[in-house]
């Protein structure tokens, strides 16, 4: 009695929702408004055989809770993790839980400097969680990925956790203005 205890298969299901954003990112299928590519298109390898282009070089996942590994079983489970695995590339994980866009901000320098061939950006979640003014957020999601953004690096923007159409639409036109891949 008084128990708050969520059903034991929650877990799995953001588990299994995590492997499929992980499965998302690691062959880079773009947003349902993009064009279609194939894998080698977007991360320049060739998912699952030839991870060269890729391999050995840094992969920077800047987010929230779910890159940082919230309702991951273990923290090799999480999908900047199993990323990173998948492609043979050194993570460099900026993430903290309850972050919001302007948490990331002071966090560009940290991204820049780690000179990342790979670059996702897990934020808007808690943008629409806690009710961030979509102008706001738009020139602070504008930043971030015009900060992350240069010509050695590919950046994949991933869809809110939380239903919004208003977000997701800001995350995929600001990502796609500079040359970015959005992934939902």
């Amino acid at each position: 009695m008084g128990s708050t205890a969520l059903p034991s298969r929650t877990p799995r299901v953001v588990t299994y929702l995590i492997w499929l954003v992980a499965v998302l990112l690691a062959v880079a299928e773009p947003g349902a408004k993009g064009p279609a590519m194939a894998p080698s298109e977007v991360l320049g390898v060739h998912a699952g055989t030839d991870n060269q282009g890729l391999q050995g070089k840094v992969y920077v996942a800047l987010g929230d809770s779910i890159s940082a590994g919230r309702f991951a079983t273990a923290q090799d489970g999480t999908f900047p993790a199993l990323v990173a695995d998948k492609l043979g590339m050194t993570l460099n994980l900026v993430a903290r839980s309850g972050a919001k866009a302007a948490w990331a901000l002071p966090q560009l320098g940290a991204v820049q400097a780690a000179h990342p061939a790979l670059v996702t950006i897990e934020l808007g979640t808690n943008d629409v969680g806690f009710n961030t003014p979509l102008d706001t957020f738009a020139a602070q999601y504008d930043a971030i990925v015009s900060g992350v953004s240069s010509p050695q690096s590919r950046v994949l923007c991933v869809g809110s956790w939380l239903p919004s159409a208003a977000i997701d639409t800001i995350i995929a036109q600001t990502c796609e203005r500079h040359g970015g891949i959005f992934v939902t």
